[in-house]
């Protein structure tokens, strides 16, 4: 008796810490407190996306440099978005082309992807994933506007309160999964990694 009563007892202590570890505004802001006490970050990437556009899912390989507020420099395969905070320049290299455009708030930036996260949603969290030795804690983010950005979005996270993939899918039924393999938090980054200098031959469309 005294044995169940030991037993029973233990299981009543670990059901809050349980419960605790499981509660995904908890999470999130674990997530966003981590993530916004960074002044810079480099990240390497893999980029899925699934598309009925493409016959097959695309695969690229990216890096990202980062640093306050809003300047983030973002290169993988044939494509260089740079932005300084004020203006973004997005650089096709297959078609020489380079569209610019004045820096707005979005969904899709580095910061609100990593350190606001969507906001006016409702939380749910989705169970554990193992990935290698980890366990990753998955939470979904329910739009909480029909015209939101997005339909659907999902972050992977592990014990330390860092992002290893998210999910995203639009209202197209595009979804892009993004797996960081590194992250370099604080690093010195040279100022000059986003200044886009417009290489000669380049198309320039310019809408700001």
């Amino acid at each position: 008796m005294l044995l169940f009563i030991r037993i029973l007892t233990s299981y009543l202590i670990f059901i809050p810490s349980l419960l605790q570890s499981q509660d995904p505004q908890r999470i999130v802001d674990e997530v966003q407190k981590k993530y916004s006490s960074f002044q810079s970050f480099s990240a390497n990437f893999t980029q899925e996306i699934q598309s009925s556009a493409f016959e097959e899912k695309q695969i690229v390989k990216g890096k990202l440099l980062f640093a306050k507020e809003n300047n983030y420099r973002l290169d993988y395969k044939n494509h260089l978005i740079v932005s300084d905070g004020k203006t973004i320049y997005n650089y096709s290299k297959n078609l020489k082309r380079v569209i610019i455009t004045n820096f707005e708030e979005n969904f899709f930036s580095p910061q609100n992807l990593l350190v606001y996260i969507p906001k006016e949603s409702k939380l749910e969290f989705k169970g554990e994933e193992f990935s290698g030795k980890e366990i990753l804690k998955i939470i979904s983010f329910i739009p909480s506007k029909i015209n939101s950005q997005y339909k659907s979005f999902k972050i992977w996270v592990d014990s330390d309160s860092f992002i290893k993939k998210i999910e995203t899918e639009d209202w197209a039924q595009n979804k892009y999964t993004i797996t960081i393999h590194t992250f370099i938090p604080n690093l010195k980054i040279d100022p000059e990694q986003f200044r886009f200098k417009i290489p000669k031959g380049v198309k320039v469309v310019d809408f700001r």
